[in-house]
């Protein structure tokens, strides 16, 4: 949904998205994107099974890795982030330290504290 609303918003850009969701299915169903590494996705499923053994400063370390490995992530110049929220922000965090700024547009249809301890 985020990705066409901002297709159709931005006529004139050339978008090329990249995947890193929880639901991979989003981007099989719709066709819109390339699916990125499931590393990201893995992470937020196992800190939601067991929440406290996953501290923001756990979890940004992860994001780091994961972040580093793949080129599609660390060369991104735009994220439309829904959930986990954390996660979004980390990875904006994450950009800032490496002199890089990530613009995020947010599409929050879902609590916004979901998967977060």
């Amino acid at each position: 949904e985020p990705l066409d609303m901002l297709r159709r918003f931005a006529e004139d850009v050339q978008f090329r998205a990249v995947f890193f969701g929880l639901e991979p299915r989003w981007c099989q169903i719709l066709g819109m994107c390339d699916q990125g590494t499931t590393a990201l996705s893995q992470l937020f499923k196992d800190a939601e099974k067991d929440p406290y053994s996953f501290s923001w400063v756990t979890m940004v370390n992860h994001i780091t890795t994961i972040y580093e490995a793949d080129e599609k992530l660390n060369r991104a110049e735009l994220l439309i982030c829904t959930e986990p929220l954390a996660g979004c922000l980390m990875l904006r965090q994450i950009a800032a330290e490496r002199g890089r700024i990530l613009p995020l547009l947010g599409y929050f249809g879902v609590a916004l504290l979901n998967s977060c301890p």
